[in-house]
Order: C-alpha cells, then structure tokens, then sequence
C-alpha cells in the first residue's frame, strides 16, 4: 500500500500548499477514487472483500496524515454509508449497492443531523410515510428546521445518502429508521426533483470536506430503499419487526455504528501522538537561555517544559494502545454486532468513551504543543493549525462529547444498580465494581499503605485506587439518583441534576481504568526489556499525572491523604527527568511522515524553506501604488 503513495507524485501531501476549497475539494475526491482503483487493480482487495472486510480495508493502508480530507471522505463512505447496508440492508437493491459502493462507482453520505436535532437522534424530524398505493415512502423535510445539515459528501459529491427519517405506515410513527437512497441523477450529477442540495460554506476547519444540506419536498423513494434486515414494511403498509421497543431499535441502529467512534478515537489517537512527538522532538533542539558564559540549554532540560510535555506524551500512547484493544474487541464481537437480540453494552460503552476521550486529550494536546513550540507555532508549517482545527470538529460530531458522555455513564448506572440489587454485572469489565462493593475496607487500606516514593511502585497499584474511585462515583451516582426518585422528582430531571456534579466525572474514571488494564495488557508482550521498563515507567507517570492534575476528585473521595499527594507530585518530577530521554527513540517516524521541519535537527533551514518557496514571498504589495500616492493625489502611472 505504500508504494503507491511513496511512487505516485499525485499523492504526495499537499500539506504546504495554499489551496482554496474550490481547488481543496475536487483534489481530494479525485485521489480518493485513484486511490481505491489502485487497490482494486492491483488486486490488494476484491470489491467482495471491501464489503466483508471494510474493517480491514480501512486499517490497513497507513493513509499519510497529509490526506486528511481523504480519510474521512473515505470513512464516511465505507465506514458508515457502506457499512450501514451491510449491516441493515437485505434484498437485491441493497446487494446491488453494496457491490457498486465497494467498487466505488459511486459516493456515498450519511444523513443524520438536522438543523435542530443532532445528538438527540431520537427526535429526529424527517419523515418517510409509506404509500400505500403506490407502494412507495414520500420523504418530507417537515420545517426550515429540520433540513438535513453538516452531511460530509454531500455537498458536491454523493450520489446516494444512507438517510435517517421517521418511518409512518398506517398512519402510525414507528420511530427513525435507516433509508439508502439516491440523491443525485446518474448522467449529469444534478439532484433529483424534490430535492434541495446546498452547502454549508465556510467552516473553521475542513474546508476541503464538501459539508451539505439536503431538504425534500415530497420525495418519492421504492419500497426497497428501507434497510429491512430486521423490519419490513408489508403491502398494506402493516410494519414487522423483531424488536419491538423504539428505543431498543434506536440503540441497535446506532450499536452498529460504534466502529465509527473507534475510528474517530483512533484517529484523534495518532494525530494526539504526532503532534507530541513533533513537539519534544523540537524541545531537544531548541536552545534558550542558560548559565551565563555557557551554551544555551535545550527547552527539554527545563522542568517546567518536561512538565508540560511529557505527560500527554505518555497518554498518548495509552490511549494509541488501549484503541488498538477496543478495535480488536470490536472485530471479535462483530457477529454480535448485528445481531438484535444481543445487547454489547460494553462495546458501546467504551466506544462512545473512547471517542469523547482520545479527541479531548488531542485538543488539550494540540494547544499545548503549538504554545510549546513558541512564535513556530504559529507558523503553517507546524501543522499545529491544521491538527487544532481538524480535531475541533471531532469534539462535536457523532455528538457533543459532553452529551455523548452520558451513554457511558448509563451503562456504569447499570451495572451498580445491579450490584445493589443482589444481581451480578453485565460484562467481566466491570467486576472491579462489585468486587469493591463487597469488600472496599480491604482496597482502601490496601490504598493506604501505599508510599508512591518506593522505587518499586507500580502502574498495578495506581491502578487500584482508579477502580476504587470509578467504584465510588457510580454507586455514589446512584445513592443520588434513588434519593431524587424517593422525593418525587421526576426520573429525567434527577437524571439531569446528576450529570455536571457525578455522571461525567465516573464515566471518565470507569474509561481510564479501562485503558490503563489495556495499556498493561499491551506492554506485557514487548519482549525486549529495557523498552518495556521504559513503557512501564510511561503508564507510571500518566497515571500520576492525572491522579495529581484531578488531586480535588480523588481527595474528595479520601482515597489518598495529602501526603501521599505530595509524594505523587514528587514521583511524577522524578519520572521526568528520567523519560525526557528515555522516551526519544519511541519519538522516530516512518519515512512518509517526516514532512515537518520541526522534526528535523536542520529545523531552521527547513522552516525557512518553506518560506520563502511561499506564493508571492517576494512580491511587493498590489496596492503599492495606492501606498505611495497621498490620500486624494491621483496614483503614479
């Protein structure tokens, strides 16, 4: 896969090159389609395999981060659109399509957001109302308010749309339900009658994403576009259905797309890396300040820079670590994926965690490294920009991830209320919670006695107290929920007054000793082990870290006393010093992704190549004339 893009000059990334998204879009899209027809014809997938192993088609070409519009025009069309039909769809239409998506003859969108619904899939208000006569579904957009908005490739691109609308048959709403439909006609690749296709202009971020709103006006659409794996729209228009709940539709819909979050999540992982790596790759380089009459000192010999630094740096690799697990899982339990009568409340649980997670500490991490790198960082050529205004976007899409945290928080409610009613967990993930329940004096003391000043502490012992504070906020979550129910409030208002004071902070805890087992699980295959003391110093420190950084949550649950924090701040300094250069080889790139001059010793001369290669570096201004002429004195000829 690599010699394509390493052998092909087209695909060399325009990273550096100003482009406006009129020129940004079609560049994107036509390497998208060259690229898939070199896979195909060099036979590295078959169309057949792209639709059985999507998966694995997506994770294994090492797109470079260069094509960013790329990646995600190619996930939305794989990933979710093609995905979505595989996993839904069932007669010969929807076969016909999977075949034809997979070659790419087309390309395909995902149409969820309204312009006044987004998370609140639930209450989305595009309808589908089954025609009894004609045996077809009329779409209509209800309102101004409920048009189709931010839908990546639809703007310029799509052919069809996997559409999310309200299925109405015999006068009855049965709730959302997944259409796949064609937008666009197939000779001119102008949209069909009864519909409007706009675009959402300018963006922060993204702009060679081609965003679009789509409206309908009695849409007209057969039968067969319903994705009828697990429900059918008969004749008469009587609707048939294996899962019979609304609400537990909806949630095997949305079970199906978790892949998508852990693309997301991944995603947000490896540009979380790179931009760490970037940024201690030139704190070694850099130079200022120092003892007078001695030479200047590296940015990475001051504390306070390791400090800032280091820490995310080790994150990252934890989360990196902990998503190939989740993506792992995910391929393991994927023939429960699509089946309705299972229920993964895991899976999704710790997908909806892993995308809020891996794009907030990125957005924490982007800001850090473009402050870190100083007035470079505010240079283009950085990438900080890009990488800040591409993720910003992930913090919102597939739901705001504060909401979307809540879907988290559900599952660990569950799972206590079951403890506290004598039943047992859900998932093996979480026995840590019953374990504890049963027996916490024995996990606090154990917490006790710990002195995190000892040589031999270990990411095992820090990783108790995490369990016993994701312990804590759940059943504390629910000794506040229950007391709200027992006074007569209203279950959905007890819930809300729960979220900003226990929900989110629990849902964090249960991820984070999720991805800190991952984590272990992972370096106890390094077999080589002067790298494995350095990874498990890594896992040290970013536990710590974020033990001393969140000091105020872990207090208030008196799992540490205040000299055990003092010790922590004390280890986490000591461990600094130690990983800044420890941890320099694991900071090496691949030759494709070494475009950055700040990943370079020769930095300077690279940065200022790039430079003066600039669009008009040389130029004088246009308005020069205008410049010279006094104000209301004719210009010079």
């Amino acid at each position: 896969m690599q010699e394509i893009f390493a052998k092909d000059p087209e695909f060399e990334p325009a990273i550096f090159v100003e482009q406006t998204r009129e020129q940004a879009r079609p560049h994107a899209t036509m390497l998208l389609r060259k690229l898939h027809s070199e896979i195909l014809r060099r036979g590295i997938f078959t169309p057949q395999q792209v639709i059985d192993e999507h998966e694995k088609y997506l994770m294994c070409q090492n797109t470079p981060r260069g094509h960013v519009a790329l990646i995600i025009k190619q996930t939305l069309h794989f990933a979710m659109f093609l995905k979505a039909i595989v996993n839904l769809g069932a007669n010969d239409y929807h076969k016909r399509l999977m075949q034809e998506a997979a070659r790419m003859d087309f390309i395909g969108c995902f149409a969820m957001t309204e312009l006044s619904h987004g998370s609140n899939v639930m209450e989305l208000r595009t309808t589908a109302t089954f025609d009894e006569k004609t045996k077809e579904f009329v779409i209509n957009t209800p309102t101004d308010n409920d048009i189709k908005v931010w839908i990546g490739n639809l703007a310029k691109d799509a052919r069809y749309a996997l559409l999310w609308a309200r299925l109405i048959t015999q006068g009855k709403d049965h709730g959302v339900h997944p259409f796949v439909i064609q937008i666009r006609d197939s000779i001119y690749h102008k949209p069909l009658p009864g519909l409007l296709i706009g675009d959402m202009g300018m963006k922060v971020g993204y702009q060679n994403m081609d965003n679009g709103f789509l409206r309908f006006n009695n849409f007209r659409v057969p039968r067969d576009t319903l994705l009828s794996k697990f429900f059918q729209v008969l004749d008469d228009g009587t609707y048939k259905t294996e899962i019979t709940s609304k609400t537990k539709r909806l949630g095997f819909f949305l079970q199906t797309l978790s892949y998508s979050r852990i693309l997301l999540g991944l995603g947000a992982a490896n540009g979380n890396l790179y931009a760490n790596i970037i940024a201690l790759r030139f704190a070694h380089m850099r130079k200022q300040f120092g003892v007078p009459g001695e030479p200047e000192r590296p940015l990475a010999s001051y504390q306070l820079h390791q400090y800032r630094l280091l820490p995310k740096f080790c994150q990252a690799f934890v989360i990196r670590f902990s998503v190939d697990e989740i993506l792992q899982y995910y391929i393991t339990m994927k023939p429960q994926v699509v089946d309705p009568t299972k229920t993964l409340d895991f899976l999704h649980a710790i997908c909806t965690f892993t995308k809020v997670y891996a794009s907030t500490c990125a957005h924490n991490t982007y800001l850090e490294a473009r402050q870190s790198l100083g007035g470079f960082g505010y240079s283009y050529y950085s990438e900080m920009y890009q990488m800040i205004t591409y993720n910003d976007v992930n913090l919102t899409w597939e739901g705001d991830n504060k909401v979307l945290l809540q879907q988290t928080a559900r599952y660990i409610m569950k799972n206590c209320n079951r403890i506290l009613t004598g039943k047992d967990v859900t998932d093996q993930q979480v026995k840590y919670l019953k374990d504890i329940h049963t027996d916490k004096a024995k996990f606090v003391a154990k917490i006790g006695d710990l002195d995190f000043g000892e040589e031999d502490l270990k990411l095992e012992d820090i990783l108790e107290i995490y369990r016993v504070f994701a312990a804590n906020c759940g059943f504390k979550a629910m000794k506040h929920f229950t007391k709200g129910l027992e006074e007569g409030q209203d279950m959905f208002d007890v819930y809300l007054n729960s979220v900003p004071v226990i929900l989110n902070t629990m849902a964090i805890a249960f991820g984070e000793v999720y991805y800190i087992e991952a984590y272990l699980r992972r370096i106890a295959h390094c077999k080589d082990a002067p790298t494995k003391r350095v990874f498990e110093k890594m896992g040290l420190l970013y536990a710590l870290w974020n033990m001393t950084e969140r000091a105020g949550d872990f207090r208030n649950e008196n799992l540490i006393s205040s000299d055990q924090l003092s010790q922590a701040k004390d280890r986490v300094l000591s461990l600094l010093k130690e990983l800044i250069h420890e941890a320099i080889p694991l900071t090496q790139l691949p030759p494709w992704e070494w475009y950055n001059p700040f990943a370079h010793e020769d930095f300077y001369e690279r940065f200022l190549g790039q430079v003066v290669r600039a669009d008009g570096a040389f130029e004088r201004s246009r308005i020069w004339k205008e410049m010279l002429a006094p104000e209301g004195e004719p210009q010079k000829k």
